[in-house]
Parts: structure tokens; sequence; C-alpha cells
């Protein structure tokens, strides 16, 4: 497939807090602090912190990248520059391949900008339907766009933003259209009882440390 059947997607912010300290929360344990209703099945990640190698699946993305109310993506970290505070996730699918770089640079007058930059490639036929659907970009933009808000919220208060309140903000896009919606809804049902042993494990030492 050409470069040119690929959708790329770019999503900019700031957030008052240093990168340093927002940098170690892209990563599938850290997310389990920012996003609500983060679950995943780690695969690789045995210091749990993000690093190169890390490999896990996801099922979150599948209705604004794959048209699936649950449908498996696989990442690897392929690239971990921790000290420039960059990471690309290669992100693997049946039908499609991504390759998602969050960075974050300092800014002069406090807190850190943040980009986020996704390219979405079809490796077949089906991939390739999924690609130029209509909207594909401004979906992903979407699932982008709220991820930073999500980043943002924890790293500026040590709030998670609710599910609630996340699924209301996104479900009110003009972006999604009704059958999105439902996509979004089935999986959110499906998620809740999806079970993370690492997200529980996790929780649990957080709230012994706390």
């Amino acid at each position: 497939m050409s470069v040119e059947e690929s959708v790329h997607v770019v999503v900019h912010g700031n957030i008052d807090a240093p990168a340093a300290e927002v940098f170690p929360l892209v990563c599938p344990i850290g997310e389990y602090k920012w996003i609500p209703g983060w679950k995943c099945q780690i695969v690789h990640c045995p210091n749990d912190r993000v690093e190169l190698g890390t490999i896990f699946h996801e099922y979150t993305s599948a209705p604004f990248m794959l048209d699936s109310a649950f449908a498996q993506t696989t990442w690897t970290a392929v690239f971990h520059d921790p000290e420039n505070y960059q990471i690309h996730f290669r992100m693997d699918t049946e039908h499609t391949t991504s390759l998602y770089k969050p960075g974050f640079a300092e800014n002069p007058d406090g807190g850190c900008a943040y980009t986020l930059d996704l390219t979405f490639t079809p490796i077949d036929t089906k991939g390739a339907e999924l690609v130029a659907s209509d909207g594909r970009a401004a979906k992903i933009e979407l699932m982008l766009s709220a991820l930073g808000a999500m980043l943002k919220t924890y790293a500026e208060t040590g709030r998670m933003i609710s599910r609630r309140e996340s699924l209301q903000k996104i479900l009110t896009s003009p972006v999604l259209s009704p059958i999105d919606k439902a996509h979004l809804a089935m999986n959110a049902i499906r998620m809740r009882v999806f079970k993370d042993p690492n997200r529980e494990r996790m929780i649990k030492q957080w709230s012994a440390e706390a």
C-alpha cells in the first residue's frame, strides 16, 4: 500500500505540568490512573513501566479506528527516548497497522506541550476500506483529542475524568454516526466485564501506598 492510502492525524495541546511528570503516564500501566475504565492485556511489561519492547493488547480504540465494538489492537513500543520525552508505538490489527508517536516538550514559561501523531495504514483490502471510509481522520482526531483532554486533567489536577463524563463529551460529537455511537456503547459494556488482573493489582498497590 502506498503512503497516500494512509490517514495521518496530529493533535497538539499544552499541559500545566512538567514533561518529566507527564511522559511516564503514557504507559499501559500508567494509563490506569487517567483513562476511565482503561483495561488491557499486558504481554510484556516486566517492570510495570513502558520501555522499548513493551507489548499489550487493547480494545477501546476499535470504535474509532476499526468500526467495531470490540476488536483487538496490539501495541508494541518500537522507540523509547525518555530523556527527550518521546515514544513510538506500532499498533497492529488484522487489517491495518499504525504508528502512534506521542511526544512532549518543556514550555519556556512552564508546563509542557504535547503532540499526538498517528498514521493509520491498511495492509489488505478490508484495511483499505477502513482507512478510506468517510470521517476516518475526524474519528481518529476525536479519539486523540479525548486522550489529550484526559491526560491534561489528570496531570494538572490529579483527578481522572469519569467514564460517564468522557463518554458524554465523545457521544455529543457530530463526527460520530448512530452506528459509531452504538459501537461505543457496546464497547463500554464489554469493557466493564472484561478482566484485567494487572489493573486490579496496581489499584490495590497504589491504594496501599497512599
